[in-house]
């Protein structure tokens, strides 16, 4: 872009020199007027294509929180037509809210309804524990993509691993559950298929272990 924009400067010096040589005022006033309006013009296409390249980056965006939700850009909120949990973001891709509290700070352990979870972080800042009225889950990850987690609920637990296509989704998921008394008691894995995606590149629809999961995403504005 910036030899573009050089060229093109050397192209209006030229033909302000040109036009200036021919030895007369109105020749000189009309040179400068070209100068002035292809200059404008540059400065205008130069803040352009910044632009279009700021954009580009806050599209393909994305925190520890994002991934933790399988989203990058610059998501405001998402919301799953099953179980109806909505996840609210702030512009920086730090999740803020989970079905409108913080569950950085809430506690489960003290809410009656039994519906609020918590999470915590590890050193790094990922996602790395989640608590409930009755269960429990741990998190891993290698680098900033989900692996998997495993879970604990009264006597049974479970583990799931992920694997990921090309194109950063998840497309397989293998599964173990069992019980702390009786040991492993089963296991099964699911592959997923992407049918519907938003204009940002996330999905809103996916196919994969007998279920359709629906999400609605909506976004921040990106402005100049």
């Amino acid at each position: 872009m910036k030899i573009r924009i050089m060229i093109c400067a050397m192209s209006i010096a030229l033909l302000a020199f040109g036009l200036a040589s021919c030895g007369n005022r109105k020749a000189e006033l009309e040179a400068q007027r070209i100068v002035d309006s292809l200059a404008e013009e540059l400065m205008l296409a130069e803040a352009h294509a910044q632009w279009v390249e700021d954009s580009l980056a806050k599209v393909n965006f994305t925190t520890y929180d994002l991934s933790f939700c399988e989203v990058h850009g610059p998501v405001k909120s998402i919301v799953y037509s099953g179980d109806g949990n909505r996840f609210e973001f702030s512009e920086d891709g730090q999740l803020i809210r989970l079905n409108g509290y913080n569950p950085f700070t809430a506690d489960s352990y003290s809410d009656p309804s039994g519906s609020k979870i918590s999470y915590k972080r590890d050193s790094q800042g990922r996602i790395a524990e989640e608590s409930g009225l009755e269960s429990g889950c741990t998190y891993t990850w290698d680098g900033q993509r989900l692996t998997g987690y495993e879970w604990g609920a009264e006597s049974y637990y479970g583990i799931t691993l992920y694997a990921y296509d090309n194109r950063g989704f998840i497309s397989e998921s293998k599964h173990v559950e069992g019980s702390y008394g009786d040991g492993e008691s089963g296991n099964s894995s699911c592959l997923y298929q992407y049918t519907e995606m938003d204009d940002y590149g996330n999905w809103t629809v996916r196919k994969g272990c007998g279920t359709t999961t629906r999400r609605t995403i909506t976004y921040y504005p990106i402005t100049r």
